[in-house]
């Protein structure tokens, strides 16, 4: 038996969360966005997150959060730049580093995981872009 549409949308989804592909202000590039937020967050930490994507400006990836409607991320990572202090515009990944490793403290150590309610959010809101735009993603697919 084969796999339902929404689940080959969604894994066509999550296995192909390029913001590259859109231009800025785009339902999809904020859904990828926050897709790579939500594996980045979850697999490493806000921290991790916001260093291995240094190309995404952080202001972009918290409108991102909010436009997808995961509103509890956007909250947890508003949390986060706020304490750090400083902008976190897009950078080289030896840039953002040299500046997290400056800014980011022992509170925040505290705040680098996602919270369950975080990630429920994020869930929830991608399962629902996904969702809305099911032909998308399904033919995601038939280009492989």
């Amino acid at each position: 038996m084969g796999a339902s549409n929404e689940m080959i949308a969604w894994n066509n989804f999550v296995m192909s969360a390029d913001p590259e592909l859109f231009e800025v202000g785009d339902e999809r590039r904020n859904a990828a966005i926050a897709c790579l937020y939500m594996g980045g967050a979850n697999n490493g930490g806000l921290n991790a997150f916001l260093t291995n994507y240094s190309d995404l400006d952080a202001q972009e990836v918290l409108q991102s959060l909010e436009k997808v409607g995961a509103n509890p991320a956007a909250d947890q990572l508003r949390e986060v730049l706020a304490k750090l202090g400083e902008p976190l515009p897009a950078a080289n990944q030896d840039e953002r580093w040299d500046k997290l490793e400056r800014l980011w403290t022992d509170e925040l150590d505290d705040m680098d995981v996602l919270t369950t309610e975080a990630d429920e959010s994020l869930v929830a809101a991608l399962e629902a872009h996904v969702s809305k735009n099911l032909e998308y993603y399904l033919k995601a697919s038939a280009k492989e």
